[in-house]
């Protein structure tokens, strides 16, 4: 996820924001739509000049990145490979 999070960043902006991934998760990461919106700035290094840069993100922006780990997860089999007798997961 939290790759996932860092190359939806690399892609959507102009800015490196080096491993910044697991930070944004925890802070405004979420599976589904929030009843109260999270923004958070980012710093990093405008990629284009070099220069430290501030984005702004919102908690719609990291849900888009995580879309396709949170789909995998909710199709993963519970009784499938790395699933415990109780249906959770390793």
């Amino acid at each position: 996820m939290d790759e996932a999070i860092t190359n939806y960043l690399k892609r959507n902006t102009t800015a490196d924001r080096g491993a910044h991934g697991e930070q944004i998760k925890i802070e405004i990461g979420s599976a589904y739509t929030l009843d109260v919106p999270l923004t958070m700035e980012i710093k990093g290094r405008s990629l284009i000049e070099g220069r430290p840069k501030a984005i702004t993100v919102d908690d719609s922006e990291i849900r888009e990145a995580l879309s396709e780990c949170v789909s995998t997860i909710c199709k993963r089999d519970p009784h499938g490979p790395g699933a415990h007798a109780t249906g959770t997961f390793s």
